[in-house]
């Protein structure tokens, strides 16, 4: 009974829309980190994590951008 409840508020639009909308966020906030960095108006993840830790901000965007791609994913209406 409880799966079935879970299932149907995971599949409606408004939740997973939020879903979408929070991991694109999580990765454009990182995406926006590495460009300014690059640029060099604010320090860049490379100052911040060093060579060895820079899968910290990687392992971050790919899962917003996994979470986004959840979220945007079309289920086949039954």
């Amino acid at each position: 009974m409880q799966k079935m409840l879970l299932a149907g508020y995971f599949r409606s639009k408004k939740v997973r829309l939020m879903v979408g909308w929070t991991g694109l966020s999580i990765a454009g906030i990182f995406f926006l980190w590495g460009i300014l960095g690059f640029l060099s108006f604010i320090p860049s993840m490379l100052d911040v994590f060093g060579v060895l830790w820079m899968r910290i901000p990687a392992g971050i965007t790919v899962f917003g951008l996994l979470m986004a791609a959840i979220g945007f994913w079309e289920f086949d209406e039954d």
